[in-house]
């Protein structure tokens, strides 16, 4: 299953956005779980009951420009590099400063079908078929984590 993140102050565009995902996942027969999320705390809340997202659309001017800390608290607090961020703007002018970040991809408002489509095939070609995860679930937690991670199991 992809799970994807979405965490705009636009609401309007949020469910649009989540309209797309659906219609795609629908398309391509293939199980997506989508959450929207309005600020930061809420989707921090999330992650940290429910774990990290797949793909996280991540709005750069949320909570007055704050995305862009988001993003690195993601990358650097919480050192994860396997969830990939798209970040979304009406301005093109954040672009520069997101290259530390390693986002996934950044988009203009407003996004068309054709854009989502290229980000959802792109990340099932890099990573939906390499089985470059191994998932568990602790309680009702879904976790991921690298193979290459992964030293040994015990049990």
């Amino acid at each position: 299953m992809l799970r994807v993140g979405i965490c705009d102050r636009d609401e309007k565009f949020a469910l649009e956005l989540e309209l797309n995902l659906l219609e795609y996942a629908q398309r391509e027969n293939i199980l997506i779980d989508v959450d929207i999320l309005k600020n930061s705390r809420e989707l921090f809340k999330i992650i940290k009951s429910d774990g990290l997202f797949d793909i996280l659309f991540l709005d750069v001017e949320l909570e007055k420009n704050y995305g862009i800390q988001v993003g690195k608290k993601i990358r650097f607090d919480i050192r994860n590099e396997m969830m990939q961020i798209i970040f979304v703007s009406s301005e093109d002018k954040y672009a520069m400063h997101l290259f530390d970040i390693r986002p996934m991809n950044f988009l203009i408002k407003p996004v068309n079908n054709n854009n989502i489509n290229y980000i959802l095939n792109e990340y099932r070609r890099l990573f939906q078929f390499q089985n470059v995860y191994f998932e568990y679930n602790i309680g009702k937690r879904n976790y991921k984590i690298s193979n290459d991670s992964i030293l040994y199991f015990q049990s």
